[in-house]
């Protein structure tokens, strides 16, 4: 990566400039090295619609080489976009973990398939497994205590394991409030500086917290803003229709005096 870095900066006279963006860079390494150890992974990228398997002597190796997990993927894999595979290959290698490049959203191919959707299909996804971050309950079951509490969309939708509900075809897409630092509270980035009182409910094993509504202060304004708009379009229809009169008059008295 250094070496590459110092090539293209040779290109536009940014030499000096290196050292300072790969300020750190080692030590990032050494960081994830140690979190690597003994973990086992498989590079992916994803190209016109298709899922390619990498090896460790092409374009993702630093996840392998530099960095040291065990890429399950890697033996005579030696193509530029690396070898086509299936999703059946990859849930009989187990990985611990998936990194996946979107070469067709990094180019700008139009029309392409995002490699989330390519990615993560029903034989990926394990829904039933249990996870041991959810006291061994399965994503399935974590998917249903989380939309029970959504009862506003209930009668519209549910939490399904196939067809159009499928619950893993519903998720996270990315977040722009921060990481997760592990209280519990999905809105501990966001300010809420008139955040309303609430109150909790027993419901069976769940436990639902409740906003208590305050009237909001901006409602009147926003009706007399709707009131007025209703009389001008009134008024504007108005004078319109008087207008269209005076001109019937002034075409008929012409016709008169012909």
């Amino acid at each position: 990566v250094r070496n590459n870095a110092t090539t293209i900066a040779s290109m536009f006279g940014l030499e000096a400039q290196v050292d300072e963006l790969m300020a750190g860079f080692d030590a990032r390494i050494e960081a994830l090295a140690a979190f690597a150890e003994g973990k086992n992974a498989i590079a992916g990228l994803c190209t016109s619609g298709s899922f390619n398997i990498l090896g460790s002597d092409g374009r993702c190796s630093i996840i392998s080489v530099e960095i040291g997990f065990d890429n399950l993927g890697d033996g005579d894999v030696t193509a530029t976009h690396g070898n086509e595979s299936s999703f059946e290959l990859v849930v009989e290698l187990d990985p611990d973990y998936m990194f996946v490049l979107d070469r067709d959203a990094a180019i700008g191919t139009d029309g392409a398939q995002l490699a989330k959707e390519i990615v993560e299909n029903e034989l990926v996804m394990d829904i039933d497994e249990p996870l041991s971050a959810f006291s061994g309950k399965t994503a399935y079951e974590m998917a249903v205590e989380g939309f029970a509490q959504h009862r506003s969309q209930q009668q519209w939708f549910s939490v399904e394991k196939s067809g159009k509900y499928d619950c893993r075809k519903f998720g996270l897409y990315r977040t722009t409030v921060g990481l997760d630092s592990g209280i519990g509270d999905l809105f501990e980035h966001i300010d809420a500086p008139n955040e309303p009182a609430q109150t909790a409910e027993r419901v069976g094993d769940l436990t639902i917290t409740r906003a208590q509504t305050q009237p909001n202060e901006d409602q009147p304004k926003s009706q007399d803003n709707q009131f007025l708009l209703i009389g001008l379009a009134v008024l504007i229809g108005v004078v319109l229709l008087c207008a269209a009169a005076v001109l019937c008059l002034r075409i008929r008295k012409r016709r008169i005096r012909r």
